[in-house]
C-alpha cells in the first residue's frame, strides 16, 4: 500500500522502481536521508519536481522545510502530496545516546577523523580522489589517528559508472 523512498533520484532506479511507476499501485511517501540546514541551498537536484509530483506523502523535518517543500510542489502543477512535519527520526534519537560508549573507535585517547565525502564529483566540490592517498597515508604513519570512512549512499555506484572506480 505504501512505499518509501528516501532518495528522489529516479536517474539512479530501473524504470520499474521509478516514483510514476510505484505511484500506479502505491502511495509513494519520502522522508530524506539527509538533514537539511540550508534549505535555500538546496537545487532542482536534490528536490527533483517530477518525483515530489508523484508523492502521497513528504515527511518533513520541520516547519522551515514543509514551506519548502509545498513550493515546490506547487512548480510540478496540482498535486495530492501531503506534506506531515515528522521530525527526522536520525537525530531525534541522538540525543538520548550522546554519552553511548561507540566500539566503531578503538581508543579514547586517539585522532579520530570521520570523512562524508560528496557522491559527485562532476561538481567540483567532492575531492575523495584528491585527498584518499594523503588522508589514509597520513593515518598509516600517526600511531594515534583513526579514519572512518561514511560515503553518500550514491558515491560508489557513481564513481563506477563514470569509471573513476572499479568494483576491485
Amino acid at each position: 500500500d505504501y512505499v518509501f523512498f528516501q532518495q528522489p533520484y529516479n536517474v539512479a532506479r530501473p524504470d520499474a522502481y521509478m516514483s510514476l511507476a510505484v505511484s500506479n499501485y502505491a502511495k509513494v511517501c519520502y522522508l530524506t536521508y539527509y538533514v537539511m540546514v540550508d534549505l535555500d541551498g538546496r537545487t532542482e537536484a536534490c528536490t527533483p519536481v517530477a518525483f515530489f509530483h508523484d508523492l502521497s506523502f513528504y515527511f518533513s523535518q520541520n516547519e522551515a522545510d514543509a514551506a519548502f517543500i509545498q513550493g515546490r510542489l506547487e512548480k510540478g502543477g496540482p498535486n495530492l502530496c501531503r506534506v506531515e512535519i515528522t521530525g527526522h527520526p536520525r537525530l531525534e534519537g541522538l540525543e538520548k545516546h550522546r554519552e553511548d560508549a561507540c566500539d566503531l573507535w578503538n581508543r579514547e585517547d586517539n585522532f579520530k577523523i570521520l570523512w562524508m565525502p560528496r557522491w559527485t564529483t562532476h561538481e567540483g566540490n567532492c575531492h575523495f580522489f584528491s585527498y584518499r592517498e594523503p588522508l589514509t597515508a597520513w593515518c598509516r604513519e600517526h600511531e594515534g589517528a583513526e579514519l572512518m570512512l561514511r560515503p553518500h549512499p550514491q558515491a560508489f555506484k557513481e564513481w563506477r559508472s563514470t569509471g573513476e572506480m572499479t568494483e576491485e
